[in-house]
């Protein structure tokens, strides 16, 4: 085994030992959207979701997360499994990041951005969480690698995991999006035409195929053809007619909202969707200014902390838990004194949040090659501003960034060893 094999195989193992302790440490407490994949779980294991009981829920949660846990447990695991899975997943997404790094820079860049990713502390936590992000930063990443790659049929491989991603979590639209946007010169250029029509029948190909796979294989389960949640129809709902500050407290379902339906509990799921998207574009083409409002309150929401998987896992070092503090008069500095642990967690985020802006400037040499990839990200990072947002939303974009945290790094240290030889140290 090389040096280098060596590095990734011994720094692979030690995020795997240290993940591997805290999942046996990890009491199983779990909150937010953790809490209710988990119980939708343990509901009905072995029975596909959506079923027919879930066929008048108010919409359809991102279906893989729940169905691979309703697997595990009618199998007899548990969540220490799930756990597990999760970390498995997570080394996928390790490595896709820094093999990422390698293709846009070199590497060193990639080993600096492996190792940045094993000081971040949310990359082990968020392993302890029935949750969707790993899901969805395990398939995007490696739909990325493809993308960027040499092989001949990399859009129709791209085309089998769309729908896969689409599966986990319905950002699908937006790779596509970005991919573009990010090659404009050669989707709009005549003379390349003929090879975007091959690239894109062999993505309609692979797309087709497994999208109406799963579709079918609803149908045949459940009597109603679906691919994916419909999160959609709720989300704008609120971010559009809720209370106007990005927050999701269902007042806008509630009697006398815009979102109110009579009956609501014998009406299904996709004709709720299908209702609330309507009563939602309608509200913000006829009152634009008053929807834009709370998107600079919504900006800073989504980067007031990087804490959301340890308010998963951890109730001391959840941050609902000092806002209810807060709320019965704890002063600021009794709050600083009693969750040292979260200050000094984000104090770590603000600083790698920083070195990825600077990064991304110093990049600017790589733009048309870099171009497709912070489309993707910003689109994913600005999305959540449409509806109700959460700090935790930004925890895909912050991922697919930290490469740029480490070209920053890199050039910061070239730049020392460049004075280093000036001044003969």
């Amino acid at each position: 085994m090389n040096l280098a094999n060596r590095f990734w195989f011994y720094s692979t193992l030690l995020y795997c030992l240290i993940s591997l302790l805290l999942i046996y440490l990890h009491n199983g407490f779990l909150i937010d959207d953790a809490g209710i994949y988990f119980s939708e779980a343990i509901r009905s294991p072995g029975v596909l979701y959506p079923s027919k009981s879930d066929f008048y829920s108010d919409f359809i949660w991102h279906p893989m997360v729940i169905n691979v846990s309703r697997l595990i447990f009618w199998l007899g695991g548990n969540l220490k499994v799930i756990q597990i899975i999760n970390l498995i997943l997570s080394v996928g997404i390790l490595h896709g990041l820094r093999r990422i790094a390698r293709t846009f820079f070199n590497e060193r860049v990639s080993k600096i951005t492996f190792l940045i990713c094993l000081l971040y502390p949310n990359f082990y936590v968020w392993n302890l969480a029935i949750c969707t992000e790993i899901y969805f930063m395990f398939f995007l990443v490696i739909i990325l690698n493809l993308y960027f790659s040499d092989l001949f049929l990399k859009y129709l491989y791209i085309g089998l995991l769309f729908p896969i991603l689409d599966y986990s979590r319905e950002l699908g639209l937006l790779i596509f999006l970005a991919f573009v946007i990010g090659n404009y010169s050669k989707v709009f250029s005549l003379n390349r035409l003929k090879n975007r029509f091959n690239d894109l029948c062999l993505f309609a190909l692979g797309f087709i195929v497994v999208y109406f796979s799963i579709g079918k294989f609803h149908e045949f389960k459940t009597g109603i053809f679906w691919t994916k949640g419909s999160v959609l129809g709720y989300n704008l709902i609120n971010g559009a007619a809720g209370d106007h500050i990005g927050e999701n407290n269902n007042m806008a379902t509630q009697k006398g909202s815009l979102g109110y339906i009579p009956n609501a509990q014998v009406v299904p799921f996709f004709v709720k969707d299908s209702i609330w998207r309507h009563r939602g574009f309608e509200f913000i083409i006829e009152r634009p200014i008053e929807y834009l409002k709370p998107f600079p309150r919504k900006l800073i929401k989504l980067f007031t902390h990087d804490l959301a998987f340890v308010n998963f896992s951890y109730e001391k070092y959840s941050w609902y838990q000092m806002a209810k503090d807060y709320r019965v008069r704890k002063s600021i500095a009794n709050l600083i004194i009693d969750y040292p642990l979260l200050w000094i967690l984000n104090i770590w985020f603000y600083l790698l949040f920083a070195a990825e802006l600077m990064g991304i400037w110093i990049s600017r040499i790589y733009y048309k090659d870099i171009l497709p990839y912070l489309v993707l990200g910003i689109s994913i990072l600005f999305l959540p501003m449409l509806f109700q947002t959460q700090p935790r939303y930004h925890m895909p974009t912050f991922l697919l960034f930290l490469p740029f945290v480490a070209i920053f790094i890199d050039n910061k240290w070239k730049q020392m060893s460049w004075m280093n030889k000036i001044v003969g140290n």
